[in-house]
Order: structure tokens, then C-alpha cells, then sequence
């Protein structure tokens, strides 16, 4: 056809209250029309209700979604090759590295299906380290993953893979295995090399389905899990899994070694990890905590207390050793370090407000002296940055065994132990001591510890308003101008910023300064910048120094405290256990320890008005002597004279 003359199209507007073509109308209710000639219609085609650019974006990344998941799950079905699946599996764990892909496999509920496809990776080694791989890339997001029964009961099964791996498998089998290994050593260290929040702190050194699997559990039950994963979690048997790899470990221990062969430090890496999940799954869960202690007639507990005796053997040969004044996570003494906490921690829960527990465990042979060689000793073979952690968790745990358990409290009472390891008293005689003369020291060492600190702050502080006075009342006239001025350029000088260290004092650079001296040389100029320098070097020193004194006074208070609540805990129904203990006490009277009392009563009521869980940090669960702190307060205010108990009622 043969046009003469070019087509022209005309977009009009049209409002709905008008049917005349307006220029101008309300977008919200207009309606938009692309008209063009009769005669040109025919050379153009319409297409109605196009969609957006990010509409497109969407569906099309949706599309290639739902076109690859189908794709995997198609290598997934039993009828095809073990090969196959296994490859499958590895490029779903590949695919599992972008976030928003894992969204999408739960947004669609895509995950049971999954799983119920691997139902028999149990069976296979080589498909099973590529399930638990996909489980590991799941799990490391902050959502849940929506478990069923089915995909627990996988997951518990590719625990125990390990023991399998070697005994099932042909030379063949072997090869693919090492080969996808491989593969997914090759996924993690991408996602490790791309700075994902996390990443870098996975524990894959070594790549297993059990070491996966438990990985995954570990994380499931340390930010997503509420209290229906815990009872499913028993139900379903992980526990009972959980109870057995303990103990199989442990039956690799020898109490009679003092250095830790290859096969025993993994044994105990693996109870720390093992112990990591009841930790979680025991916190605040008497259901769990009951199965726990008496399944197998207490197996749990004498595993964990001979774990706890071979850890506190070989610590005095094996110290945790500081590396570029930081802890060296790859010595030998760290592993037992952290094995040792893991172990108190999960005591601390299975005796918190438990009676049988507290009974089951106290009367195990020798644990109360083991508890206090803990505390009294084995802290001397710890950095001193380090040692908080044990002394709160072994006080904790002893406060726990001796608040409603008589027993406990005849045998800490009875028990002769060492002298604290930092301890100024002279020996005289034997070393060993009273258990209870042995905390009361250990009090007295802390409190003075924390009063000096308080001391010296005090005289700081007088100190600097003696200066602070002077320089007010001298300063006058030119003199004061120049303070002031002065002042204005320290203002001026930089600004206080958050970073990841802390708050820091950022200076300003001069060339962002106003010049407001542009008569002054150069010289000048570069002598000012030096001592704005200088200045906040020192002042980021002057405030590093003042947060380390700070956080070690608190540090004294909190074990001293815990310490005088373990004491009054003791003697609170006994005058001639008091009478002994307060001769042991500076001035032989309670007044130290009922002071420092009442100050971490009066912190912990702070902190509970302010929102703040204290039991979920690094001694959670050892407050369960909360409710007694005021009665333990009162109790040692009897042993007082009439007098002092009437002054400190005032």
C-alpha cells in the first residue's frame, strides 16, 4: 500500500466527568487513548495492558525459578542414577546461594518436597553429604525452615553417616564421593569469599554429613527454634541421638592421659557441638530437661562429668595460649577450654530449678571438689581475659546444687580443696583448705579488686575538679577569652562517631575547617594539626583505658557477688558456719559481702526494668538464685549484733 503521507499518532487524556479530550487531568482517574488515522490503523498492532519493567523483571525471574526447581526435582526421583541425584543435589546447594532463590523455595512451600524426594540419602554416603550441604545453606538464613516430621527424621539421620561412610562404600563410590566433596568445598568458600554476613565464621573445616547436619541443627536451634522445634526435637528422637553420639565420644577419653591424642580432642570437639544444641534445647524447657537427666538411668550426666574431670586434667598441661593479644582458637587448651564451658553450661541447665537434677549431679563422686577446682585453680592456666566466663558458670552451677539441695550443701561444706591459684595469703602448713574458706577468699580478692578500681576512680575524679576549680576561678578577663577560644577549637577539632571498635573521636581534616586565621603562616598551621593529632590519640587511649577498667570493675563485682551468694547460700541456716566464715572476712564482719549483695541485687532489678535478658548471655541460666538473693540478704543480716542489724534496717 502505497501512503502518502507519514502515519501520525495522538495520545489524548480523557476525564471520566468529561467526554470531551482534555490536555490536562487528573492521572488517578484519567484514562489515557493512542489514536492514529483510519487508514493506518492496519499497520499497527495493539497490545493491551503491558506490564511494567519490574512487573517483567519479576515474572521472568520467578519463571526461571520455577523452571530450574523443576528441572532439579526431576534429577531427584528415585528412578533416576545415584550419579544423578547426587549432581542434582549439588546444584540445588548451588542455587541455594542466592537469597532470594532460598525465599522463593519457601514463599512456595518447595522444601518438603525436596525432602521427601531424599528420603533414602541416609542410605547412600555420597548422597547424603550432598543433602546435608543443602540443609547447611538453608539453615543459614534467619527464617525457618519450615521442617515436617519427614525432614527432622532426614536430618537426625545424616548425623550418623559418618560411622557408615567408609564401611558401604566400593572404590567407585569412594571417587564420586571425594569428587563431591569437592564441589561443595568449592560452594562454601565462594559464599565465604563474598562477604556474606556470617560466612565467615562457619565451622566447615571439615565437611561430613554428620559434621553438616549437626552444623544445621546447632543453628536451627540457636535462632529460629521456638518451643514447638524443641518438643518435635524430642519426639522425634534427636535427642536420643544426641545422648549417643555424646557418649560414644566419650567412651574415647582416658582419664589417666594429660596430653590429648588426635582421636580424643576430636571426640571432644564434637561433644562441644553436641552440647551446643542441648544447651539450646534445655533452656528454660523443663520437659526437655527432665528427658534429659533421667534417660538411661543419668547416662548424660556421668558422660558430661568425666568429659568435665578429662578436660580438667589436661588443662594445667595444655594452656590456652594468646596470640597477637588474642586467643588462639586452634591450640590444644582452647578446645578443652571450650569443651569445659559447654559442659557447665548444660548443667547449669539441667539443675536450674531442678531438685532431682541438682541431686543427680551433686552426688556424682567428687563433683563438688571438681566444681571447686574449677573455680580456685584451673582459672591460672586461662588468660586473664578469658576467665570471667568460668568463674560465673562454675559459681552459677555450685549456687544451683547447694539452694535446695541439703545434701550438696553438707558435702561443699565437708570438702577440702586448694587455695585459690592468685591468692595473697601466705601458706602456712597444707595447701589445701575449707571449700568455704576457699570462696570466702575468693571473695575478698575480687571486692578489693573492684574497690581499688573505685578508689582510684574517686581520686580521679577529685583530682580533676581541684584543676577544674583553679582553672574557673583564675581564668578572667583575656584569660578567659583565650580558655574559651580554646575550647571552641577542641570542639572543632573532630566529632565522636560509632564504629565497629566503638565510639571513636574522628578529627576533622583542616582542609574541611573554616580558616578563620588566614593571617597565620603555615608553620603555624601544621604545629595546630599536630596537636589536634596528638590530642585525640591520647583521648582514644584515655577512653580505651577507662572502658578496660570499667568492664573489669564490673567483672570483679559480678564474681564477687556470685561468690557471696554462694557463701550466704551456705551458712544461711547454720550460726556456727557464720561465725567461722566472718572471722574470714576483712574486719570480721558481713558488712562487705551484704553491701556487694545488694549493689548487684540493685543491677539486676535495673536491668529487668530495662528489658534486658541477662540470661541469654555468656552465663545465662545461672540465675536461678534470684528469688532468694533478698532472703540470703536478710539471713546474714542475723548473724549481725543487734546494733548493726538495726543500722543497716535504718
Amino acid at each position: 500500500m502505497l501512503l502518502k503521507e507519514a502515519p501520525v499518532l495522538r495520545r489524548t487524556i480523557t476525564s471520566p466527568d468529561s467526554d470531551d479530550a482534555a490536555p490536562v487531568c487528573s492521572y488517578g482517574s484519567a484514562k489515557a487513548k493512542v489514536q492514529v488515522n483510519r487508514q493506518h490503523k492496519q499497520l499497527f498492532t495493539v497490545v493491551h495492558n503491558v506490564k511494567q519493567a519490574h512487573e517483567c523483571q519479576e515474572h521472568g525471574e520467578t519463571q526461571e525459578f520455577e523452571d530450574d526447581i523443576e528441572y532439579i526435582m526431576d534429577g531427584l526421583d528415585d528412578a533416576q542414577p545415584l550419579s544423578v541425584r547426587c549432581l542434582s543435589t549439588v546444584s540445588l546447594a548451588t542455587k541455594c546461594t542466592v537469597a532470594s532463590f532460598r525465599m522463593h523455595l519457601r514463599a512456595h512451600s518447595t522444601l518438603s518436597k525436596i525432602f521427601t524426594a531424599l528420603h533414602d540419602a541416609s542410605q547412600h554416603a555420597t548422597l547424603a553429604l550432598c543433602t546435608a550441604a543443602v540443609m547447611f545453606m538453608l539453615s543459614r538464613d534467619r527464617l525457618n525452615m519450615d521442617l515436617e516430621k519427614s525432614s527432622l527424621e532426614l536430618m537426625l539421620s545424616l548425623m550418623s553417616v559418618d560411622e557408615k561412610k567408609h564401611n558401604s562404600a566400593t572404590s567407585g563410590s569412594s571417587k564420586d564421593y571425594k569428587s563431591m566433596k569437592e564441589k561443595i568445598n568449592r560452594i562454601f568458600e565462594s559464599v565465604r569469599n563474598s562477604n556474606v554476613k556470617g560466612a565467615k565464621n562457619w565451622q566447615i573445616d571439615n565437611i561430613t554429613p554428620g559434621h553438616l547436619a549437626m552444623e544445621t541443627l546447632l543453628s536451627l536451634t540457636s535462632k529460629q527454634a521456638g518451643d514447638w522445634f524443641k518438643e518435635d526435637l524430642r519426639t522425634f528422637g534427636g535427642l536420643d541421638h544426641i545422648i549417643d553420639t555424646v557418649c560414644t565420644c566419650e567412651d574415647q577419653l582416658d582419664d589417666c592421659v594429660i596430653e590429648p591424642t588426635t582421636v580424643m580432642l576430636d571426640s571432644l570437639q564434637r561433644i562441644d557441638r553436641c552440647l551446643r544444641v542441648l544447651e539450646n534445647v534445655t533452656y528454660l524447657n523443663t520437659d526437655n530437661q527432665k528427658y534429659l537427666i533421667e534417660e538411661k538411668s543419668c547416662v548424660l550426666i556421668r558422660c558430661l562429668c568425666r568429659s568435665l574431670k578429662v578436660c580438667e586434667n589436661c588443662l594445667p598441661f595444655n594452656e590456652v595460649g594468646v596470640n597477637d593479644e588474642s586467643v588462639d582458637k586452634h591450640c590444644v587448651g582452647y578446645s578443652l577450654y571450650s569443651c569445659m564451658l559447654a559442659i557447665l553450661r548444660v548443667l547449669l541447665n539441667l539443675t536450674h530449678e531442678n531438685k532431682v537434677g541438682c541431686s543427680k549431679v551433686g552426688q556424682h563422686g567428687g563433683f563438688i571438689k571438681m566444681m571447686l577446682t574449677c573455680i580456685l585453680r584451673i582459672p591460672s592456666f586461662i588468660p586473664s581475659s578469658e576467665r570471667f566466663d568460668l568463674l560465673v558458670l562454675g559459681l552459677g552451677l555450685l549456687i544451683n546444687l547447694t539452694e535446695h539441695c541439703e545434701d550438696n550443701r553438707r558435702l561443699l561444706v565437708a570438702t577440702k580443696t586448694v587455695i585459690c591459684f592468685d591468692s595473697s595469703r601466705p601458706l602456712t602448713g597444707s595447701v589445701s583448705v575449707e571449700a568455704l574458706e576457699a570462696l570466702t577468699q575468693l571473695f575478698v580478692q575480687h571486692h578489693d579488686a573492684a574497690r581499688r578500681v573505685e578508689e582510684e576512680h574517686d581520686q580521679e575524679m577529685d583530682r580533676r575538679n581541684k584543676v577544674h576549680s583553679k582553672t574557673a576561678g583564675g581564668s578572667t578577663g583575656v584569660d578567659g577569652a583565650t580558655d574559651n577560644s580554646m575550647n571552641e577549637e577542641a570542639e572543632q577539632s573532630g566529632v565522636w562517631q560509632e564504629s565497629e571498635a566503638g565510639l571513636e573521636w574522628v578529627v576533622i581534616p583542616q582542609a574541611d575547617k573554616p580558616d578563620d586565621d588566614s593571617k597565620e603562616d603555615n608553620g603555624d598551621d601544621e604545629d595546630d594539626d599536630l596537636r589536634i593529632q596528638t590530642s585525640s590519640q591520647d583521648d582514644d587511649e584515655n577512653v580505651t583505658k577507662a572502658l578496660h577498667r570499667m568492664g573489669k570493675h564490673m567483672e570483679d563485682c559480678i564474681v564477687a557477688a556470685y561468690t557471696g551468694l554462694l557463701v550466704g547460700t551456705v551458712i544461711q541456716t547454720d550460726s556456727d558456719l557464720a561465725d567461722r566464715v566472718v572471722g574470714w572476712l576483712p574486719q570480721a564482719q558481713f558488712e562487705p559481702m551484704i553491701r556487694m549483695l545488694k549493689k548487684f541485687l540493685g543491677f539486676m532489678n535495673f536491668t529487668v526494668r530495662q528489658g534486658a535478658s541477662l540470661c541469654h548471655g555468656k552465663g545465662r541460666g545461672t540465675w536461678s538464685g534470684c528469688g532468694s538473693w533478698e532472703d540470703v540478704v536478710v539471713q546474714s543480716h542475723c548473724h549481725l549484733s543487734p546494733v548493726e542489724v538495726a543500722s543497716n534496717q535504718a
